[in-house]
């Protein structure tokens, strides 16, 4: 979890850090951004800090203008729309048939998703909770290395506390960091999360030991 104070125009390097996860030729990037407006463009070139990897991504959530299709991962550059923020299904599906897709074909994938404060804008708490600890282990499944940026003016500090558990290190922009998912450290357990959400123990996931697949995904999250 990187705990994001910079201005919304602004890249910060730790972003930029955690998504140069190999050599350019061998490297996949994938943002996932939650535009204010349905006339906003997330361009291609707005992301990624002048960086050139092999393929490069962008998940855009939200309502927007003119047409969409799907998108074709083996081209340098892919769009994928999710309708609506409180889709969590459609959006875990998205990010995750990119991921595999391009370790598929061989490339170390870092995922960017921006952010948090939008997710719960637009869901429970739980929800969000549950989204991301079965998407965590589903990238992590691939390999790929994901953070999830935090805005501390928009996210509670308690509720941040609580999302912590999901990640193996919550750091601050200006702070160093060695990495974020996926490491060797110890994850959430069901019983963190149960803990943590006030469930009973048994949901999101009972299958949290082993990867998580896109059905997966589907069958964990509410429609």
């Amino acid at each position: 979890m990187l705990v994001d104070e910079t201005l919304d125009d602004e890249d910060g390097e730790h972003c930029d850090d955690l998504m140069n996860v190999a050599a350019a030729d061998d490297r996949a990037e994938l943002f996932v951004t939650f535009p204010a407006d349905a006339t906003d463009r997330i361009g291609f070139g707005a992301v990624g800090m002048g960086r050139q990897p092999a393929k490069r991504g962008i998940v855009v959530v939200g309502e927007t203008v003119g047409a969409h299709d799907d998108p074709d991962y083996a081209d340098p550059l892919a769009e994928a729309t999710v309708s609506s923020a409180s889709n969590l299904r459609e959006l875990g599906q998205t990010i995750s048939r990119f991921c595999q897709a391009w370790h598929d074909q061989g490339h170390e994938v870092g995922v960017c998703f921006d952010g948090l404060g939008d997710l719960l804008d637009a869901n429970d708490p739980e929800h969000v909770f549950q989204f991301l600890h079965v998407l965590a282990n589903r990238l992590e499944s691939v390999g790929a290395t994901t953070h999830v940026h935090v805005d501390p003016d928009r996210v509670p500090e308690r509720t941040r506390l609580t999302f912590e558990r999901l990640f193996d290190e919550t750091v601050h922009e200006e702070v160093e960091l060695d990495g974020l998912i996926p490491t060797g450290s110890e994850r959430a357990s069901d019983d963190d999360v149960a803990n943590a959400v006030g469930g009973d123990g048994g949901s999101p996931r009972d299958r949290s030991t082993g990867e998580a697949s896109d059905d997966d995904i589907a069958d964990a999250l509410p429609d």
